[in-house]
Protein backbone atom coordinates (compact mmCIF):
# COMPACT_ATOMS: atom_id res chain seq x y z
CA UNK A 1 0.00 0.00 0.00
CA UNK A 2 2.68 2.25 0.65
CA UNK A 3 3.94 2.41 -2.99
CA UNK A 4 1.10 3.15 -4.25
CA UNK A 5 -0.14 5.61 -2.31
CA UNK A 6 -1.98 8.63 -3.15
CA UNK A 7 1.28 10.90 -3.67
CA UNK A 8 2.91 8.59 -5.71
CA UNK A 9 -0.10 8.11 -7.83
CA UNK A 10 -0.69 11.23 -8.96
CA UNK A 11 2.81 12.45 -9.65
CA UNK A 12 3.60 14.28 -13.04
CA UNK A 13 6.54 11.84 -13.60
CA UNK A 14 5.65 8.03 -13.38
CA UNK A 15 8.70 5.62 -12.99
CA UNK A 16 8.24 1.85 -14.87
CA UNK A 17 8.98 -0.14 -11.84
CA UNK A 18 6.34 1.17 -9.15
CA UNK A 19 3.78 1.85 -11.62
CA UNK A 20 3.57 -1.85 -12.94
CA UNK A 21 3.86 -2.74 -9.42
CA UNK A 22 0.67 -0.63 -8.85
CA UNK A 23 -0.98 -1.91 -11.56
CA UNK A 24 -0.61 -5.68 -10.52
CA UNK A 25 -1.44 -4.87 -7.05
CA UNK A 26 -4.59 -3.48 -8.06
CA UNK A 27 -5.10 -6.87 -10.52
CA UNK A 28 -4.61 -8.89 -7.90
CA UNK A 29 -6.99 -7.35 -5.36
CA UNK A 30 -9.62 -7.44 -8.20
CA UNK A 31 -8.41 -11.17 -8.83
CA UNK A 32 -8.68 -14.21 -6.59
CA UNK A 33 -6.36 -17.06 -7.64
CA UNK A 34 -3.20 -17.12 -10.15
CA UNK A 35 -2.04 -14.35 -11.93
CA UNK A 36 0.39 -15.19 -14.78
CA UNK A 37 3.37 -12.03 -14.81
CA UNK A 38 6.14 -11.17 -17.08
CA UNK A 39 9.55 -10.69 -16.17
CA UNK A 40 10.94 -7.18 -14.30
CA UNK A 41 10.66 -4.11 -16.30
CA UNK A 42 14.08 -2.88 -16.76
CA UNK A 43 14.17 1.05 -15.75
CA UNK A 44 15.50 3.70 -14.11
CA UNK A 45 14.77 2.37 -10.74
CA UNK A 46 16.07 -1.48 -11.48
CA UNK A 47 19.68 -0.34 -10.83
CA UNK A 48 18.15 1.99 -7.55
CA UNK A 49 16.97 -1.58 -6.28
CA UNK A 50 20.08 -3.62 -6.62
CA UNK A 51 21.75 -1.02 -4.83
CA UNK A 52 19.77 -0.99 -1.69
CA UNK A 53 19.62 -4.43 -1.52
CA UNK A 54 22.97 -5.24 -2.28
CA UNK A 55 23.99 -2.97 1.18
CA UNK A 56 21.16 -4.38 2.77
CA UNK A 57 22.71 -8.05 2.06
CA UNK A 58 26.28 -7.16 2.52
CA UNK A 59 25.23 -5.51 5.91
CA UNK A 60 23.14 -8.59 6.43
CA UNK A 61 26.46 -10.83 6.04
CA UNK A 62 28.17 -8.97 8.33
CA UNK A 63 26.24 -8.92 11.05
CA UNK A 64 26.30 -12.83 10.94
CA UNK A 65 30.05 -13.24 10.54
CA UNK A 66 30.22 -10.38 13.40
CA UNK A 67 27.40 -12.55 15.55
CA UNK A 68 29.68 -16.08 15.28
CA UNK A 69 33.05 -14.74 15.91
CA UNK A 70 31.41 -12.99 19.20
CA UNK A 71 29.65 -16.00 20.15
CA UNK A 72 33.23 -17.76 19.64
CA UNK A 73 35.13 -15.11 21.99
CA UNK A 74 32.83 -14.69 24.77
CA UNK A 75 32.97 -18.82 24.67
CA UNK A 76 37.00 -18.23 25.24
CA UNK A 77 36.67 -15.18 27.13
CA UNK A 78 32.95 -14.89 29.09
CA UNK A 79 33.03 -11.72 31.22
CA UNK A 80 34.88 -9.31 28.28
CA UNK A 81 32.58 -6.88 27.17
CA UNK A 82 31.84 -5.65 23.37
CA UNK A 83 33.08 -1.61 22.73
CA UNK A 84 30.17 -1.75 19.70
CA UNK A 85 26.70 -2.47 21.67
CA UNK A 86 25.65 -5.02 23.60
CA UNK A 87 24.76 -7.34 20.55
CA UNK A 88 27.98 -6.59 19.18
CA UNK A 89 26.85 -5.25 16.31
CA UNK A 90 27.16 -1.62 14.64
CA UNK A 91 23.06 -0.19 13.41
CA UNK A 92 22.88 -0.47 9.60
CA UNK A 93 23.13 3.43 8.72
CA UNK A 94 21.48 4.58 5.16
CA UNK A 95 21.06 8.24 4.35
CA UNK A 96 18.69 9.34 1.52
CA UNK A 97 19.15 13.08 0.08
CA UNK A 98 15.79 14.63 -1.93
CA UNK A 99 14.04 11.66 0.08
CA UNK A 100 10.48 12.81 -1.29
CA UNK A 101 8.22 10.70 0.74
CA UNK A 102 11.09 7.99 1.25
CA UNK A 103 9.95 5.05 -0.92
CA UNK A 104 14.14 4.27 -0.67
CA UNK A 105 14.83 4.02 2.85
CA UNK A 106 11.01 1.93 3.45
CA UNK A 107 12.73 -0.42 1.05
CA UNK A 108 16.10 -0.64 2.54
CA UNK A 109 13.94 -1.04 5.85
CA UNK A 110 11.94 -3.71 4.85
CA UNK A 111 14.60 -5.86 3.07
CA UNK A 112 16.60 -4.76 6.95
CA UNK A 113 13.80 -6.46 8.55
CA UNK A 114 13.81 -9.42 6.74
CA UNK A 115 17.63 -10.16 6.62
CA UNK A 116 18.42 -9.79 10.01
CA UNK A 117 16.83 -10.70 13.34
CA UNK A 118 15.93 -7.32 15.78
CA UNK A 119 17.78 -4.84 13.57
CA UNK A 120 19.71 -1.96 14.77
CA UNK A 121 19.64 1.26 12.16
CA UNK A 122 19.54 4.52 11.23
CA UNK A 123 17.85 6.80 8.92
CA UNK A 124 18.29 10.18 7.77
CA UNK A 125 16.04 11.61 5.06
CA UNK A 126 16.77 14.84 2.82
CA UNK A 127 14.82 16.50 1.06
CA UNK A 128 14.34 19.86 -0.19
CA UNK A 129 10.66 22.22 -0.08
CA UNK A 130 9.87 24.17 -2.79
CA UNK A 131 9.38 27.92 -1.80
Amino acid sequence: KLYCNAAYSFQTEAHAIRTRQCALTRELRRRRGVVQTTWPVVAEEYFEYSDVLTAVDAYARGVSLRENRERRRRRRHPLSFSSVNKRGRRPFVFVELGCGYGHWTFAAHRALEQRVAAPEYRYLLVDVLDT
